[in-house]
């Protein structure tokens, strides 16, 4: 009878933790997509202010467009080169890799050209954002062209 009492406390408390677990990753997600589109909205305004307070000191973006990784001050300098925009998003997933670690992957269309040449019109991207003081920051974007 305690065994059988036991298996189901040992049960019911692995449901109860994995339930908990899994709404706190949801919050997480959501924090993070909701970080990641003000993210993506300042890059497609040119709002330097916005960018700088979003990644870490220390972030590196890596686009299908530019042929090495960019510094954030420099990501800032060459904000004029994009002329274009992103849109048809696919579904955004959110890996939480911890209480203060993600990477999210989604795929994106773009338009528009950067330094005259045109951009790829599809890319597969990733990104690991990290919280600090309670604020989820980018430290890595790249992006890879894929066919459409």
């Amino acid at each position: 009878m305690r065994l059988g009492m036991l298996i189901v406390a040992v049960s019911l408390w692995t449901v109860l933790a994995g339930s908990i677990a899994t709404a706190d990753d949801t919050r997480l997600a959501e924090e993070l997509k909701a970080a990641r589109l003000a993210l993506d909205t300042a890059f497609q305004n040119g709002d330097a202010a916005t960018i700088k307070s979003m990644v870490t000191p220390d972030h590196l973006g890596v686009t299908s467009y530019n042929p090495g990784a960019f510094a954030t001050d420099e990501q800032i300098a060459n904000l004029s080169k994009f002329v274009g925009k992103y849109f048809d998003f696919s579904k955004t997933k959110v890996d939480v890799l911890g209480p203060d670690a993600a990477m999210i992957t989604f795929e994106n269309s773009l338009s528009g050209t950067y330094n005259g040449k045109p951009l790829p019109s599809r890319v597969f991207v990733t990104e690991i954002w990290t919280r600090s003081s309670g604020k989820w920051l980018q430290k890595i974007y790249q992006e890879t062209p894929i066919a459409e």
